[in-house]
């Protein structure tokens, strides 16, 4: 007899093939889970509010609000007591024991509604009293602040309270106006 040809090459490998045994099969079961969160519900709900100022030629002012509510005008660094002012109120509904960053762009801008001159300000205070301020934020690397809501109801209505307090410089020669801005807060569940 000569040399295979490629089909008896061909046809001893499957016929080789057939004749092993099956191995035994196992089988078993994973389990696969996803958590879905619905997207946050923020609602402003009170104006920052640095009140009324009394010009004084000469002098710089500096406006000062809180989180508690309590602000200072200071002229030239001489504070007095503020009058009318507020924090600003944002709404946040969650659940126990959520965790959420606070993100917010700390300079904001306010402009005359007559003269159009433009002042600075900047938000220095965030506070959240129905929740814990975590450090963890720092360790993210973010400028976020991330804050996680005590064990308990979140509030009596389900929802915390973000206040934020801010600092408004008027340079003098700053002219008699109303002035207004916005500022934007974004929460963001993790």
């Amino acid at each position: 007899m000569g040399k295979p040809t490629l089909l008896q090459v061909t046809l001893l490998s499957c016929l080789g093939l057939a004749a092993l045994p099956l191995a035994a099969a196992a089988t078993d079961r994973g389990e696969a889970e996803l958590t879905l969160v619905s997207p946050t519900d923020v609602e402003h709900k009170q104006n920052l509010h640095f009140g009324r100022i009394l010009l004084r030629s000469g002098h710089r002012i500096v406006a000062q609000v809180d989180h508690l509510d309590q602000g200072s005008h200071s002229y030239s660094d001489i504070p007095q007591p503020a009058v009318g002012v507020a924090s600003g109120h944002f709404h946040v509904k969650g659940k126990s024991g959520d965790c959420y960053f606070v993100r917010l762009d700390p300079n904001f801008h306010l402009t005359g509604t007559r003269s159009g001159t433009k002042l600075s300000g900047m938000i220095t205070h965030v506070h959240v009293p129905e929740a814990l301020r975590a450090d963890r934020a720092q360790e993210i690397g973010t400028p976020d602040i991330l804050f996680c809501s005590t064990p308990g109801p979140i509030g009596p209505h389900g929802f915390s309270v973000v206040k934020i307090g801010g600092r408004l410089e008027v340079p003098d020669g700053t002219p008699s106006d109303t002035y207004e801005g916005t500022y934007q807060v974004t929460v963001q569940f993790i």
